[in-house]
Formats: structure tokens, sequence, C-alpha cells
């Protein structure tokens, strides 16, 4: 077999090196969430000498900070596994097949990845506000764990300062209906299908930002794919101007059934 070809037992070599590629640039940026963290954590404790005897009072203010930065770190650690295992399936995609199902509370793993996002928001002066609520838990990949990270990261890293992302938790009928709003660059009407393909970004969010990356949301619809689970791009409501590039309302919408 050549390095480049496909078979049923094997990916290429092409198709491992490029999810490989595309990986680091994540884990990497994970990698220094944790590490900024950590060092804060480090100072909130006052760890400047391994050889003394650490007398630790923590006042309840410090101890939310601690609380606070220990859990960002759990969470984030638990996004890198994911997104190992998504390297994995990108790779082979019948590995997800392997996978066992476990039992995902949704409105939580949202909740985790605004306290994941916590400082990115801040920074931008972006807020997120949860409607509804669901208690419902439901067998999915363990891969959807990052999903909900992918799309509020995407939410924020395009949404003008002093803006709102609303997260909206419905059930009914056998599904569970999660419907993000954000105001992000406007997306000419020939490029709103192409936003799921690899590497695509539409005009105005190159002009507004160059951190995007061209694979979240190719991500995000694959994750769905796999768990069965409805994904919906579309955009709202009249345009405006924000240093001088269009905006508009953005919708996401996630149909997640519950047997």
């Amino acid at each position: 077999m050549n390095d480049g070809d496909y078979s049923d037992d094997y990916p290429s070599k092409e198709i491992a090196i490029t999810a490989l590629a595309e990986a680091m640039h994540e884990l990497r940026e994970f990698g220094d969430a944790v590490q900024k963290e950590a060092t804060q954590l480090s100072k909130t404790i006052g760890v400047d000498n391994e050889e003394e005897p650490l007398n630790l009072v923590l006042g309840v203010g410090k101890a939310d900070i601690l609380r606070a930065r220990v859990t960002t770190i759990l969470y984030t650690i638990e996004l890198m596994l994911a997104r190992l295992d998504l390297i994995d399936i990108e790779i082979d995609p019948r590995q997800f097949q392997k996978a066992e199902l476990i039992s995902v509370a949704v409105y939580s793993r949202f909740d985790k990845a605004t306290k994941m996002l916590r400082e990115q928001a801040k920074n931008r002066h972006v807020r997120f506000r949860f409607e509804g609520h669901s208690h419902r838990q439901v067998y999915l990949y363990p891969v959807f764990d990052i999903l909900p990270f992918l799309l509020l990261d995407n939410a924020v890293k395009y949404a003008p300062v002093n803006s709102e992302i609303s997260v909206e938790f419905l059930e009914q009928s056998g599904y569970i209906y999660v419907t993000i709003n954000s105001m992000g660059p406007d997306i000419a009407p020939d490029e709103l299908p192409k936003l799921t393909d690899k590497w695509f970004r539409g005009n105005n969010a190159k002009n507004f930002s160059d951190k995007g990356s061209g694979f979240g949301l190719y991500f995000a619809k694959y994750i769905c794919d796999i768990n069965n689970i409805g994904f919906s791009i579309s955009q709202e409501g009249n345009q405006f101007q924000y240093n001088a590039v269009s905006f508009r309302n953005f919708v996401v919408k996630l149909k997640i059934p519950t047997s």
C-alpha cells in the first residue's frame, strides 16, 4: 500500500498528518489556558518556596477564586482529552463506533463551557445568559463534551464588545432543543452553506478578526452528525456596523434526541 492510499483498515498518512496539524492549534490553546490558570493558582495559595511549610489560610473570597481556577483547569483537561478523541475519529471515522455511549447532562456541559471561557469573555466584555433548563440525561458519545466549547468559543471570538450571548434550552416531544444567539459578522448568502466546510471563513469574519481557524463549526457539525443531533445555522434581524464591519444576529440550533 502506498502512503497516500486509503483502505478500510488504515487511514492515509496525509489524513493522519492533517488531523494532527489541525488539532495542534486547539491543544496549544488549551495548554496555554491550563498553564495560565495554574500560574494564577500558585499565586493564590502562595506557593513561593516548596521547601517551606505552607500555612494556607483562605477567606471566603480567596476560596472562591481557588475553586474557580481549579475548576477551569479540570474542565480544560477534560476538553483536551475530548479533543484527542476527536483526532482518533477524524483519522478513522469508525473509532466513534467503538466508544461507549455515556450519560450526558447537556445543560451542565454548556455551563462548563462558559466557565472555561470566563476570562476570554470578560476581556471582551461579553456576557452569557442562559434561558430555560434541561434536567434530562441523554446518552451520547464522549466527544460531545467539546461541542458546547466549540460553539460558545466561536460566539465569543466574533462577538462585538459589550454584547450578550444567549443559550436557550427547551425539552419537548422527545428532544432537547438548544438555541445559541450571538452577534457576529454578517455572512453573505453564498457563504452560509460553507461555514461548516473545513477551513472556510466568511469575508466579514476575516476582516473582523484574524484569530479564527475555520474548523470550529466543521467539527461542531461533525460531532452532531455522529450523535444524530440536528444542527442548523442561520442569521436573523437587521445589519449594523461595528468597527467598519457589518454584523447580524447569528443563530445556532441543536435538536438532541433524548432516546
